[in-house]
């Protein structure tokens, strides 16, 4: 009987297109591109953290960073993502998994990315949120382009700001800030 509460639900959505429930309640936060942003053409280093809900009778078998195609769905495996203090990830045993990936994209455009996870006595993998890693056409005037201090200082206000004013306007508020900020530089030359 037990089995037939697993099969039953899962054939129901192959056979009638329904959204699946992948491993529902074993929680994805939404992860993290450090550079959120790369250069096209060039070779970059990118970190990606996701929290994960851990729970002590369901531990997670593998947690993987997947390319996304045009109609979200998972296409490409990147790796693994880890919580053993290597790889990128800042402390063991936290509930953050991490992971170094390296990109080299020749166009600029954004990579839609998902961290997936495998649970023990799930047949689906849980999801996280898609995200997008930025791939930008290097500026030819430097002068324009932000400074390390700009970025960090926009990095500080868009943590601010997404938890007060929500992820779109804090995108849409630190990309103004940095407009002004580079136009001031220009008027100063």
């Amino acid at each position: 009987m037990k089995t037939y509460g697993r099969i039953i639900p899962l054939a129901f959505c192959v056979l009638f297109g329904a959204p699946i429930q992948a491993g529902a309640g074993k929680a994805i936060g939404v992860p993290r591109a450090t550079p959120s942003a790369i250069f096209a053409a060039e070779s970059a280093v990118v970190t990606i953290t996701a929290p994960v809900a851990v729970e002590p009778n369901s531990p997670p078998l593998s947690i993987n960073l997947m390319r996304v195609n045009e109609r979200g769905k998972p296409n490409k495996a990147l790796g693994q993502l880890y919580d053993d203090g290597s790889h990128g990830d800042a402390s063991r045993g936290d509930n953050t998994f991490t992971g170094q990936f390296s990109f080299n994209e020749s166009n600029p455009v954004g990579i839609r990315l998902v961290v997936t996870v495998a649970h023990r006595g799930t047949l689906l993998r849980t999801h996280s949120p898609i995200f997008t890693l930025d791939v930008r056409r290097r500026s030819a005037n430097v002068e324009r382009q932000p400074t390390m201090q700009d970025q960090r200082h926009a990095a500080r206000n868009y943590e601010t700001q997404r938890s007060e004013i929500g992820i779109n306007a804090a995108r849409r508020a630190i990309a103004a800030c940095l407009d002004r900020r580079r136009t001031a530089k220009d008027n100063e030359t």
